[in-house]
């Protein structure tokens, strides 16, 4: 009896444990995607030695006079014409530094306020010699320089006719060289190279401005100049960057618990529940899921190197169950290049403190 009773309680325990099973897998099968924005923190792309601490920006650059800009107007006739762009080098180096000197990587940002080129080669460009960077470091009391040693412009327009406004549209091109360099080294630490078009979408009233002449183009030429710095001065310092990730949820009560305690951002309670979860799923696409939030759980907790684990351990069972051309398998593959990154991005960012 009791050994019969024994084998009965055997088959149920199975037949439970396979039910339960197959009602893991069809909640999980229902699953879908929320999205959450964080933050990460990012080394420069050119590494200043520790010595480094006080900076100073320099205009070694010849400002263009005038930037041809031609319009096109509706009937196609076009007008040609000259923008005046003599302030666009100071406003670059004065922008880009005051983004540096928002950085607690460096002590100090200075400005340097004299004249460097004396030429009127506004194209060329010539880099600083080795003696005139020691000078200037010795003279301002500083450990590096970085210089603007060109920058040119290209404007293209249309104007439009709206229904109440014109709309005046303006393509910017924009080609520059901006190095870091510091005494007695043979070669620049890093070189920039400023290559790309800028679109500026502006819209101006009619009764107030009817000749294109009169639109401040010089101004749009400016703002450009300080939109270049702004994306400049990330080569220079350690930055902060948004980017997305996402996470699985599914109609289950723990699958649902997990994605509120997520929403919140409750990781540790959100990473506890989806590790049960996984513990309990035969291997399969639940486990490729639960596999992929347990790596941004990670991840959003700063453990890197686990994060890649189970990032690494998602885009398997995705590329066994699903599938290498799959979405998920395809998104997978990328968060794992990201993670990797950002290890590498890690020790990047220790070196440079």
């Amino acid at each position: 009896m009791c050994a019969k009773g024994s084998a009965r309680e055997g088959r149920s325990s199975r037949f439970l444990f396979a039910v339960t099973g197959l009602c893991l897998l069809l909640l999980a099968s229902c699953s879908s995607l929320r999205y959450v924005e964080i933050e990460t923190y990012n080394p420069s792309e050119i590494v200043f030695p520790k010595k480094v601490r006080k900076i100073l920006i320099v205009n070694n650059a010849v400002a263009q006079p005038k930037v041809r800009y031609e319009a096109l107007r509706p009937m196609n006739s076009a007008d040609t014409m000259g923008v005046r762009a003599d302030s666009t080098t100071f406003d670059f180096c004065r922008r880009l530094g005051e983004r540096m000197a928002q950085s607690p990587r460096f002590e100090d940002v200075r400005l340097y306020q004299g004249a460097l080129r004396t030429d009127s080669f506004f194209a060329s460009e010539q880099r600083l010699t080795d003696e005139t960077v020691r000078r200037l470091c010795e003279e301002e009391g500083v450990d590096a320089v970085i210089s603007l040693d060109r920058l040119l412009f290209k404007m293209k327009g249309v104007l439009r006719q709206g229904d109440y406004l014109p709309v005046e549209s303006v393509d910017v091109e924009v080609l520059g060289t901006v190095r870091a360099t510091i005494p007695d080294e043979k070669r620049a630490l890093g070189t920039v190279l400023l290559s790309d078009t800028i679109p500026v979408n502006l819209e101006w009233d009619l009764a107030a401005t009817e000749k294109i002449e009169e639109l401040p183009l010089d101004e749009v030429l400016r703002g450009v100049s300080s939109y270049l710095a702004d994306k400049t001065h990330l080569n220079f310092v350690p930055h902060w960057k948004s980017d997305t990730r996402w996470y699985y949820t599914a109609s289950g009560s723990l699958w649902k618990e997990a994605a509120a305690y997520a929403a919140t951002d409750h990781w540790e309670e959100a990473a506890a529940i989806w590790q049960r979860l996984y513990d309990r799923m035969p291997e399969g696409k639940a486990q490729a899921r639960l596999a992929a939030n347990l790596a941004l759980s990670e991840e959003l907790k700063g453990d890197l190197s686990k994060a890649l684990e189970w990032a690494r351990r998602s885009h398997e069972l995705c590329h066994k169950y699903l599938g290498a051309s799959a979405e998920a398998t395809r998104n997978q593959a990328c968060y794992v290049s990201v993670l990797e990154h950002r290890v590498h991005s890690d020790e990047a960012l220790r070196k440079q403190f």
